[in-house]
């Protein structure tokens, strides 16, 4: 016969209990009433201790409830008493650590009045049977040998025979025995006598095996010695004792601190906190804040001392209570913080309700929905604007500021709050008591008023004003945070704005020059910014910029880019002289960098002859790095000014290859080498000892520029290139560097097709250099100067490019249009259907364009390529080449058409595709469509989504959306416009439609683009569902057309 199924899986009956969620209901209900006086609450408790044993009874779990049921001990209710002691003794093996933190009421209760709870304290003391608690039983045992009441004494005798079980060696120790003997032989009551007798018999049998058996003791390890002698500690009263706990609670701090785990110590730290030693308290808030996450239901039994201590009279010890509660940051505890936090929200002491406020952000990141249920973002406004005190002031700024902003995502009342920090009143309120503040203090609500749009220009001026002689603080901190408020003021007051300029100057001038090394720094790097922003206001001030010899080379080098920023006709004689001092410094990099300044300086078009000859007694000294770098700067100088070639090259000449080793400087050796070969004598017999050479030559970069100069040679000197030209083209094909190999072929191709169109290729006619590319488009400076005072002009470079994905925010949309800022079109704007908040950072125009009301200009897109057109060869260039055949190249027969894989061939680095773009197909759309915001969220939520696909986009195009707005201009051009877009890199966010020209149908498109992947997601949503897969392919064509010239 089959078994019976199993009814382990069967839904509980009515009438049983319901398993978790009823311990859950107990363990809730248990925390409410724990620590409560109020009438009826120990009625409470019975009911709940009775559902709590009856659970236990039918074998339901309930050890999680044993911190509630500990809790709610403290009562002199008997039967409750009883009900807990049961409890205690069922669970004290499942829960040891736990069992550690009920000795304290056990061993009070053991000297109750009371004889029938002593007894059952005594009992349930001695039942919990856990061997690290045997030290103390031997006290209670002992007074309950000698107490009054036979029932104490009878449960005393059963005590001992349990220790003696747990621990025999602690027994024998204790002198257990004898006192039974004696009791045995002395007591009146015959009970107690029955039990002594039989007690004694059973010891007296085995008391000589039993003590043969003891096995010597290990030598304890650091921790559990001050384990030991805390446990000996706790609860002493004695003279000295608080000395002696010092000395062991820094013992465990230090052990802490080296990382050493003390969390075993958890019991008997907060068993030993009961004093009123401040240092004491300090320690042990210390200890428990650290190790209150790896116990959790350990430090659940620490809020009671934590919440008495928050009532303490001394002032200290409750915001130092109040702020250990706060920071043991486990969850299931909330409940026990809000009272406390209310309470020091309203304490009298200026420390403790500092202390809660904080308390109050800390409760926000726990449980978020815990602080505003309790209304406390409220009570901090309120404390904000009324308390007397300017720290909790602060707090309370710092705090809402925090919490606002964090619930504005979810909640409309929160946005709307925290507008209010920047209304006028707030804002005037904290600017009049700015000087009450601390430093820290000072600058948060500088950094708030920065954000705060005045109503006009006087009462730009009344700020300004009031806040004058904060430039003169002596923190740097304060004088930054000024800066930042008097430039963000004054942006749209172009006039007003350079007067700032010279206002901060001495100021932050002063800063640099006091401080350490670091502060220094900081500060620097900020009027560094301001140089790079505004160099002729700071020219006269150069000789600040001068390099102390003690100074650290950070401070140094961005000395030295200030100086070549401010240096003009006036000052730069005496700025080169200087640089070139530094030239000869024993610092090589510092040594480097000054003469890079100083070519720097020559391309600026200033006093150039001085300074070329500066540059050409660099190349005669006898030092590799100084002549490496004042080669490449010849390089470039020759760039810009070929009038200089005969002087330059004159020492250029006689300088051996051999002793160049670096890239970049034998780069340009070879490229000096290649341009002016036919002023060089023995140009071409050194490029070909340089080719014969090859394979020792590492670099790619020397190769390349080595194959070119070669065949510029040829150009001009043929006869006696010619031996050259063939080894290093025979030399690039065999190459294993990509870039080199399909250079010398392309080479090797053009001089097969042709050696004039080859010339013209290589070596045309050039024109002199005017601007050498910043290494920083004024988009990212802008970026810059709009972080200001922050680690942003430190790494110069904006935030999203050092910060973690998770602390900048996640780029998330929502498929409405809600988050994104969308309005009206206007027909004048370069973008017509686009227009930008004002006051959005997050949307595409930087926070200077906007305040100065500038058009976004075209200077700052990325690098506009040069236009070719296939005219410039023959029409039948690609076949001969094509039919050329290279067996060792790897290469199919195909040849490049365009001239795009030309450039590819010459290492410009522009990505072509293997297969040619196909057109885009013929649908003809209205260039002058238009379509107002509703209009489009209306038929954005109404319409289905016709087609959603994933384009990638080319590295050129990647490159220009460096500035968003080069994007709109150019889908524009294909009649497909923007009416809203958002987000920073690496994520951008736009909304599109258009309009076919000859119906009204109306395509919408959502893109999203990720510069970091080079991707973009599209979603296409159309009237005309039959032509949105032709429109989304001209979408998608016009994309991919994106930055390629």
């Amino acid at each position: 016969m089959a078994p019976p199924p199993q009814q382990s899986h069967r839904s509980p009956s009515p009438s049983q209990p319901s398993g978790k969620s009823e311990v859950s209901d107990l363990k809730s209900q248990l925390r409410q009433l724990a620590g409560s006086r109020a009438p009826g609450a120990d009625d409470s408790k019975r009911d709940l201790f009775k559902k709590v044993i009856s659970n236990m009874t039918i074998g339901i779990d309930v050890s999680s409830l044993f911190g509630e049921m500990v809790m709610c001990s403290a009562t002199s209710d008997i039967v409750l008493k009883k009900m807990c002691y049961l409890y205690v003794g069922n669970y004290a093996k499942v829960n040891p650590d736990l069992a550690l933190l009920t000795i304290n009421f056990l061993q009070r209760d053991c000297k109750d009045e009371d004889p029938m709870i002593r007894g059952l304290a005594l009992r349930s003391l001695c039942s919990l049977r856990v061997a690290n608690l045997v030290e103390y039983l031997v006290g209670p045992l002992g007074s309950g040998l000698k107490d009054n009441n036979s029932y104490v004494r009878m449960v005393a005798v059963i005590g001992v025979l349990k220790l003696y079980h747990i621990s025999a060696s602690t027994c024998i120790d204790a002198d257990f025995p004898a006192t039974l003997k004696h009791l045995m032989l002395n007591d009146p009551d015959t009970q107690a006598f029955k039990c002594l007798n039989a007690l004694f018999a059973w010891l007296s049998l085995t008391l000589e095996i039993q003590c043969r058996s003891v096995l010597s003791y290990l030598a304890k390890s650091e921790v559990s010695d001050l384990k030991s002698q805390l446990r000996q500690l706790a609860g002493s009263r004695a003279p000295g004792a608080d000395d002696s706990k010092r000395d062991l609670f820094k013992k465990v701090i230090s052990n802490m601190t080296i990382g050493i785990d003390v969390s075993s110590l958890f019991g008997e730290m907060v068993m030993c906190s009961a004093t009123s030693d401040i240092v004491l308290k300090k320690m042990c808030y210390l200890y428990v804040g650290n190790y209150a996450k790896v116990n959790p239901d350990l430090a659940l039994l620490t809020i009671n001392f934590l919440q008495r201590d928050c009532k303490d009279e001394d002032p200290m010890i409750r915001g130092l209570a109040l702020r250990s509660l706060c920071s043991l940051r486990v969850a299931n505890l909330v409940e026990y913080l809000v009272g406390p936090l209310g309470s020091g929200l309203k304490d009298n002491n200026s420390y403790v309700r500092m202390v809660a406020v904080i308390g109050v952000l800390k409760l926000y990141h726990i449980s978020a929905s815990t602080c505003i249920d309790a209304d406390f973002p409220a009570t901090l406004k309120h404390l904000m604007l009324n308390d007397p005190d300017t720290q909790v002031v602060a707090n309370c700024l710092f705090a809402l500021q925090e919490i606002w902003t964090l619930e504005s995502s979810t909640s409309e009342e929160a946005a709307r709050e925290r507008e209010t920090l920047l209304s006028k009143p707030i804002v005037y309120h904290l600017l009049n008591r700015i000087k009450e503040f601390s430093e820290w203090a000072q600058c948060l609500v500088l950094e708030l008023v920065s954000k705060y749009i005045p109503a006009d220009s006087s009462e730009i001026f009344d700020m300004m004003n009031l806040l004058e002689d904060r430039l003169q603080h002596a923190n740097g901190a304060v004088v930054l945070a000024t800066v930042k408020l008097f430039l963000q003021l004054t942006l749209s007051m172009a006039d007003v704005h350079q007067q700032v300029y010279e206002r901060i100057k001495a100021p932050l001038l002063t800063q640099v020059s006091s401080g350490s090394p670091e502060q220094s720094y900081a500060v620097l790097s900020h009027l560094h910014l301001l140089v790079m922003r505004a160099p002729y206001i700071f020219s006269s001030d150069y000789k600040h910029f001068y390099c102390q010899y003690n100074e650290p080379s950070y401070v140094k080098k961005l000395k030295l880019e200030m100086l070549t920023a401010v240096a003009n006709e006036s000052n730069t004689y005496e700025i080169v002289t200087e640089l070139c001092e530094y030239a000869a410094n024993v610092d090589i990099p510092i040594a480097r960098e000054s003469i890079r300044a100083v070519g720097k300086i020559a391309l600026q078009q200033y006093d150039v002859n001085a300074i070329v000859d500066r540059l050409l007694q660099f190349l005669e000294m006898e030092k590799d790095y100084v002549t490496s770098e004042a080669l490449v700067l010849v390089k470039d100088l020759l760039r810009k000014y070929p009038q200089w070639s005969q002087d330059c090259i004159a020492v250029v000449g006689n300088i051996s290859s051999k002793n160049v080793q670096e890239p970049k400087a034998k780069a340009a050796l070879i490229w000096m080498l290649g341009e002016y070969s036919q002023d060089m004598h023995d140009a071409p017999y050194v490029l070909e000892s340089l080719v014969e050479n090859w394979d020792e030559e590492h670099s790619a970069e020397v190769r390349l520029h080595l194959l070119t100069a070669v065949m510029k040679c040829f150009f001009k000197r043929p006869p006696e290139t010619k031996k050259a030209l063939g080894a290093a083209l025979a030399a690039g094909l065999a190459d294993f560097h990509q870039d080199v190999h399909d250079r010398a072929l392309f080479y090797y191709r053009l001089l097969q097709y042709n050696v004039s169109v080859a010339e013209s290729v290589v070596n045309p006619p050039k024109q002199a250099v005017s601007v050498f590319a910043d290494t920083q488009s004024s988009e990212i400076k802008d970026r810059i100067f709009d972080e200001f005072n922050s680690l942003s002009v430190v790494y110069q470079k904006p935030s999203y490019m050092f910060t973690d994905k998770e602390h900048r925010g996640t780029f998330e949309f929502a498929d409405e249009l809600g988050n994104l800022s969308i309005t009206a079109e206007s027909g004048e704007s370069v973008v017509p259907a686009q227009r930008v908040e004002a006051n959005d950072k997050d949307l595409l125009l930087s926070t200077s364009e906007k305040d100065e009301g500038r058009e976004p200009g075209s200077n700052g897109s990325a690098y506009n390529a040069p236009s070719y057109n296939g005219s410039s060869a023959p029409s039948a260039t690609s076949q001969p080449l094509a039919d050329l055949a290279f067996p060792s190249t790897g290469l199919s027969g195909q040849a490049p058409a365009s001239s795009l894989a030309i450039d590819d061939l010459l290492g410009l680095d522009f990505a072509v595709g293997t297969a040619a773009t196909p057109p885009p197909p013929s649908l003809n759309l209205n260039p002058k469509a238009v379509l107002d915001p509703g209009t489009f969220q209306q038929k954005w939520r109404q319409l289905p989504i016709s087609t959603s696909e994933e384009y990638s986009l080319s590295p050129q195009g990647i490159a220009s959306l460096i500035t968003p707005n080069a994007l709109l201009r150019h889908m524009q051009s294909h009649s497909i416009h923007c009416i809203a877009s958002g987000g920073q890199s690496p994520n951008f966010k736009f909304f599109f439609f258009a309009q076919k020209a000859e119906a009204a149908s109306i395509y919408l498109v959502e893109c999203i683009i990720n510069t970091s992947s080079a991707k973009s997601q599209i979603k296409v949503k159309a009237d005309d569902q039959s032509s949105s897969q032709a429109f989304s392919t001209l979408f998608q064509s016009a994309l991919t057309k994106f930055g390629l010239p």
